[in-house]
C-alpha cells in the first residue's frame, strides 16, 4: 500500500524508494499522534493546558529535534531519522499525559 500511495504523487523511482519506508513510520506515528491530540483535548477540557504546553515543548524541542539531528546527520538515517524522533516524541507525550491523567483520576476515586 505505501508504494501505491506514493505513486499517486510521483512516478520517480528514486523518490518512491525514499518515501515508502517513511510511510511505514508515518502509519506508526499517526496512532500516537492521534492519541496525544485526544489527551491534549481532555486536558483542555479540564482547563489544565500548562502540562500539555510543557510536555510538547520538552518532547519536540528538547528531545525530537536533537535526537532527529543525531539520527539524520550522525547516523545517516536522513529524513527517516527525523520521523523516528518525532514518533518517539509522540510516544513520550502520550505516556506523560496518560500518567498525569491517571494520577488525577486516581485521586478522585
Amino acid at each position: 500500500m505505501p508504494e501505491f500511495l506514493t505513486r499517486l504523487f510521483t512516478n520517480d523511482t528514486e523518490l518512491i524508494k525514499v518515501c515508502v519506508p517513511i510511510v511505514y513510520v508515518l502509519c506508526f506515528f499517526q496512532v500516537f499522534d492521534g492519541l496525544q491530540v485526544t489527551l491534549s483535548g481532555i486536558f483542555r477540557g479540564l482547563k489544565k493546558t500548562t502540562i500539555v504546553m510543557i510536555t510538547n515543548i520538552i518532547a519536540y524541542w528538547f528531545i525530537a529535534f536533537p535526537v532527529g539531528c543525531v539520527l539524520a546527520f550522525k547516523l545517516d538515517l536522513n529524513l527517516i531519522g527525523f520521523w523516528y524522533a518525532i514518533g518517539l516524541s509522540a510516544i513520550l507525550i502520550c505516556l506523560t499525559l496518560s500518567s498525569v491523567l491517571y494520577r488525577k483520576f486516581k485521586k478522585l476515586v
